[in-house]
């Protein structure tokens, strides 16, 4: 599906606009975006699929741990449920658009992290 892979690739600009960034989170990030380009973009589809969503378990864990760590208010977890929510709706249907949906709010939420980090 082009379309998934390429809101993968957008979803790294969130790591290209915030650089500067000298943290640990804009590596994590990092690595969710380049599992997600394998997995839409590679022939050997299972194995970058079960790398890209043990990633993706373990990124959520790990945004949600800085969400309440850093006691962020609510619009952080609204964006994190949203795009959770999106992506099991996505699964749940096969509609696409719910998938693309996950990578937008996903992509905002990180945004919004990194900016704090800076």
């Amino acid at each position: 599906m082009k379309i998934l892979f390429y809101t993968s690739l957008g979803m790294g600009l969130d790591i290209v606009w915030y650089y500067s960034s000298k943290t640990y989170i804009k590596w994590l990030y990092f690595t969710g975006v380049l599992t997600s380009i394998l997995n839409y973009s590679m022939d050997n589809k299972e194995y970058y699929k079960v790398l890209d969503r043990t990633v993706m378990t373990v990124g959520g864990c790990i945004d949600l741990y800085y969400i309440v760590y850093n006691n962020l208010d609510g619009e952080y977890i609204f964006f994190l449920i949203l795009s959770i929510s999106c992506y099991f709706l996505s699964k749940l249907t096969k509609v696409v658009f719910f998938h693309v949906c996950a990578h937008y709010f996903i992509s905002i939420l990180h945004c919004k992290i990194l900016k704090l980090s800076m």
